[in-house]
């Protein structure tokens, strides 16, 4: 484990703890499932752990975590975060610097590092209506994304041509209006109800087909995870074969990449919050 692995590692020790505590659902998903399952902990290139909760435990979660975590963790949201509409939650160390390539720049997103906490739902049962259902959400969290991104930062030419087409829209709607449109469409299939669940919060929901059957999350299996253990879908075989095939299989070297990236800023002595002056004084000798 290197620093940044140890810290999120912390972190995650006290979710664990309120989840415990209030019996609260949550599983270890995707590179962090397939971690605990090829590497009894992090991707050796890994700088961010993920775990997902069932709806109705995310919510009260939500509620409990700001009271509860230690002073030195903070929960971050749609309610919290001022540049961006947020599809999940994450929560934080205040006293370290976690800014990935595609947020240097936009201060407003600065963290502390940090582990990402998304929400589950249902999904319909009906292979026609969940393709819409999905295609829907995808459009929305794209939408969303053009209303709370810049321009330039890590834009495609037809990411950039789409920012200025919906922009005049996107000037008259309200903050959270794609937001709320997407709470209302997730909130018709509970995760408790369906026979399918999905990475709802995905801008690659459907073009990934990140759809798993629920049954593969009705319970947990434990799994060794660096000096801990981490809850898994209990079908784990199945959850991982779904979204990476051969998922014991090392990808390539240049594929080995972290989230923060080579433009990006780890710090695990110094806060968020010092990059944030330090970029207001660049921007004060440029002015």
């Amino acid at each position: 484990m290197n620093e940044v692995q140890q810290k999120i590692l912390e972190i995650f020790i006290e979710i664990d703890k309120i989840c415990a505590k209030h019996t609260l659902r949550y599983y270890a998903i995707g590179g962090t499932c397939l971690g605990a399952v090829r590497h009894q902990g992090f991707i050796p290139w890994d700088d961010d752990l993920d775990i997902a909760m069932p709806d109705k435990d995310f919510e009260l979660f939500m509620d409990i975590a700001p009271k509860e975590l230690p002073d030195n963790l903070k929960l971050i949201n749609s309610k919290t975060l001022c540049e961006r509409g947020l599809f999940f939650a994450k929560v934080h160390d205040i006293n370290t610097t976690f800014i990935e390539r595609y947020r240097n720049g936009i201060a407003s997103n600065y963290s502390g590092i940090y582990i990402d906490i998304m929400p589950l739902s249902g999904v319909p049962c009906n292979k026609i209506r969940r393709k819409i259902f999905c295609s829907l959400i995808e459009i929305l969290i794209r939408l969303n994304e053009k209303k709370f991104g810049s321009f330039d930062i890590g834009r495609t030419k037809g990411g950039k041509l789409l920012w200025i087409v919906t922009k005049p829209v996107n000037l008259v709607v309200g903050r959270n209006f794609y937001m709320n449109l997407w709470k209302r469409l997730t909130s018709k299939c509970k995760f408790d109800d369906s026979q399918y669940t999905a990475y709802i919060w995905s801008v690659r929901l459907k073009s990934l087909n990140l759809v798993f059957k629920k049954a593969w999350f009705d319970d947990y299996v434990v799994l060794p995870f660096e000096t801990t253990s981490m809850r898994c879908p209990c079908n784990w075989k199945a959850y991982l074969t779904c979204q990476f095939g051969d998922y014991m299989k090392l990808p390539p070297v240049k594929e080995q990449e972290s989230h923060c990236g080579e433009n990006g800023i780890v710090d695990v002595k110094r806060p968020y919050t010092y990059y944030k002056q330090l970029d207001k004084r660049m921007r004060r000798k440029e002015i």
